[in-house]
């Protein structure tokens, strides 16, 4: 009866919440079913009960190994889910590229816990402090390349921007060439209307400012 009723929630009409269908599963595989026991119990043949599990281990680290409240990851768990989908956030968490295969109660090893709590701030927010994304599909293509990219995770945890990081993730010699062709793109606008305003005491004193500091840059290449 039991198995059946999880059966009925995670795959029938009275479907549960993903926090509820990653528990019923753990507390299957707490009471001796092995994970291959659950899938064929339920249905699943798209790996739905080891990626399940995998978030529920990873959840119940943070309540009992991590001093973070664990109410909103209950209450937002599908982005734990997501998060934990990304290859670059594992890696980065140290959990093994697949899916469990047989009961644990860890996957991030000890000296990745402090990874993991960085990981749960920027995602799910602190007491003092709000979550950096402001959509969820960010995760995936913000978070994940970021912390693909050891510079890029450095620019994050010193500025706490998600997007200026971003800017660094393929490498801070690419995000240089950027904002050299950004700059280049200004200064071809600001060209086109300079002439007009020349009388314009406001404008004379922003071209000095660019034409003082394109001879900075002038002198620095000429000392290379």
């Amino acid at each position: 009866m039991f198995p059946f009723l999880g059966f009925r929630h995670i795959t029938g009409a009275k479907k549960w919440a993903p926090f509820q269908k990653a528990r019923f599963i753990a507390q299957l595989i707490d009471a001796g079913r092995s994970l291959d026991e659950v899938e064929d119990l339920i249905g699943d043949n798209s790996q739905t009960v080891k990626k399940l599990y995998q978030d529920y281990i990873v959840f119940n680290q943070i309540k009992t190994e991590l001093d973070m409240p664990e109410r909103p990851i209950r209450d937002r768990f599908s982005l734990l889910e997501v998060t934990l989908g990304q290859r670059p956030i594992k890696a980065f968490l140290g959990i093994p590229k697949t899916l469990p295969k047989q009961a644990t109660d860890k996957l991030v090893p000890e000296e990745k816990l402090d990874a993991l709590e960085e990981v749960v701030g920027w995602v799910f927010g602190t007491p003092s402090r709000a979550p950096i994304l402001l959509e969820s599909r960010a995760i995936s293509n913000r978070l994940a390349p970021v912390l693909a990219s050891s510079e890029a995770t450095d620019r994050l945890r010193s500025t706490g921007d998600l997007e200026s990081a971003y800017e660094y993730s393929a490498g801070e010699k690419e995000f240089l060439l950027k904002k050299i062709q950004s700059a280049e793109r200004a200064i071809r606008d600001v060209s086109g209307l300079v002439s007009v305003y020349l009388e314009d005491p406001d404008v004379v004193r922003g071209v000095s400012r660019l034409i003082q500091l394109a001879q900075g840059l002038e002198k620095l290449v000429d000392e290379l």
